[in-house]
C-alpha cells in the first residue's frame, strides 16, 4: 500500500522522500544499537544478560541479609534485658545507662549490679544509686547531687574568702560531689598548716533551697597558731644547747615573747636554722660537719611542736703554717708573712 503510493508523488517529492530514507536509516539503527547497551533488557524481554543475572544475585543477597539481621535482633533481644533509669532529672537516661556500663555484661547478676553502682557514684553525680529487677526489666533508680548555688566561707579570718576559694574544686553551678567537698577540706587545711595553724578544724554544711539547687558553707575553725615548746639538739660535744640556740632564728616559746615571732613554727625557718648551724661550726673550723636530720614532731594537743636536731659535729681544723708563693717579681719582694693575721 506504501509502496503504491509513492508512486502517486511527482518526482520532485520522490527524490526528497528518497534522500531522507536512506540518510537517516543508520542512524536510526545506530540509536537501536546503543539503547540496548546503555539499558539492557527487562526481564520481561531478556532473562539472559549479565545484567540482571547481577540484579538477581543482589536481591537474593539482600534477602539473605535482612533474615540475617532479623535473626541476631531477635537473639540479641533475647539475651539482652531492657534496662529503665529513674529518678534522673537532668542526665538523659542513656547517658545513665552508658556510665554505668551495664551492657558491657551478658549476664547480670549482683555482682555486675554491684559495680554498676560503683561506676555511677564514680561520676560524682549521684547521691544515692540502687539497681533492682522488676517485671523481667532492670531498673536503675538513682538520686541527683544537686547543682551549688552559691559558696561560703564563715569563720575565717587569716585568709581572705578570694584566697580560700582559688584552691578549692567545687565551683559555683557545678553538680555537689561529696568527693570534691572532701578534697577542698584537705586543701584548705593545708593552706592554714603553712600558715601555723595545725589544729584547723572545717565542717562543710549544704543549705538546700529547692528545685535541687543548694547553697555550700565551709564553716571554719582556725583554732591557735601552733608554737615551738621545745628545741633539743643531739650529738653536739663542742658547743652547748644554749649557745647553738642562739644561732638559730627559731626559739622555745615563753609568756613574755609576746613581741617575737621565732616561736611560731615554720618548716621553711627550719631549713634556715639548718644553714646557721652549718655556717656557725664552719667558721669554727668544723670543716666536716653536717646536720644527720631535722625532725618536728606535732604534741598531742595539736598546738605546739618539739624539734630536734642531730648533729654530726666532726673534728675541729686549725691553720698550721702559712707560705706564700707567686710568680710576680713585684711580690717577691714584699714579706707577705708581715701583712697576713692568722690565728
Amino acid at each position: 500500500m506504501i509502496y503504491q503510493d509513492f508512486y502517486k508523488f511527482k518526482k520532485p517529492i520522490k527524490l526528497i522522500i528518497l534522500f531522507i530514507f536512506f540518510n537517516f536509516l543508520p542512524l536510526i539503527y545506530s540509536a537501536l544499537v546503543n539503547s540496548q547497551e546503555l539499558f539492557p533488557a527487562t526481564p520481561s524481554s531478556s532473562y539472559n544478560t549479565q545484567y540482571f543475572k547481577l540484579y538477581e544475585k543482589n536481591i537474593e543477597e539482600r534477602k539473605k541479609n535482612k533474615t540475617t539481621n532479623k535473626n541476631n535482633q531477635i537473639s540479641l533481644n533475647k539475651n539482652q534485658e531492657d534496662v529503665i533509669v529513674t529518678g534522673n532529672f537532668r542526665l538523659d537516661s542513656e547517658v545513665i545507662i552508658r556510665d554505668s556500663k551495664i551492657r558491657n555484661f551478658k549476664k547480670k547478676d549482683q555482682k555486675v549490679f554491684s559495680d554498676v553502682i560503683k561506676n555511677l557514684y564514680k561520676t560524682g553525680y549521684f547521691s544515692n544509686v540502687k539497681i533492682f529487677r522488676k517485671n523481667n526489666k532492670i531498673i536503675i533508680n538513682v538520686n541527683e547531687n544537686p547543682i551549688i548555688n552559691k559558696i561560703a566561707f564563715e569563720g575565717n579570718s587569716e585568709l581572705e574568702d578570694e584566697e580560700i576559694q582559688a584552691e578549692v574544686s567545687s565551683k559555683v553551678k557545678n553538680v555537689f560531689s561529696v568527693n570534691k567537698v572532701k578534697a577542698d577540706i584537705i586543701s584548705i587545711q593545708n593552706m592554714y598548716k603553712r600558715l601555723g595553724f595545725f589544729s584547723t578544724y572545717i565542717e562543710p554544711k549544704k543549705i538546700n533551697i529547692g528545685q535541687n539547687r543548694i547553697n555550700l558553707v565551709f564553716e571554719i575553725s582556725e583554732g591557735l597558731e601552733a608554737k615551738i615548746k621545745k628545741i633539743n639538739f643531739v650529738g653536739n660535744k663542742e658547743f652547748t644547747d644554749s649557745t647553738l640556740s642562739n644561732i638559730i632564728f627559731s626559739e622555745e616559746t615563753r609568756w613574755y615573747k609576746f613581741w617575737s615571732s621565732g616561736d611560731k613554727f615554720d618548716q621553711d625557718r627550719i631549713e634556715y636554722d639548718k644553714d646557721l648551724l652549718k655556717k656557725y661550726y664552719y667558721d669554727n673550723g668544723y670543716i666536716d660537719f653536717r646536720v644527720v636530720s631535722a625532725s618536728s614532731q606535732l604534741v598531742l594537743d595539736k598546738k605546739n611542736f618539739v624539734i630536734n636536731f642531730t648533729l654530726y659535729e666532726g673534728k675541729r681544723y686549725k691553720v698550721g703554717d702559712v707560705k706564700f708563693e707567686t710568680n710576680d717579681k713585684d711580690l717577691q719582694k714584699i714579706n707577705i708573712k708581715e701583712i697576713l693575721t692568722t690565728e
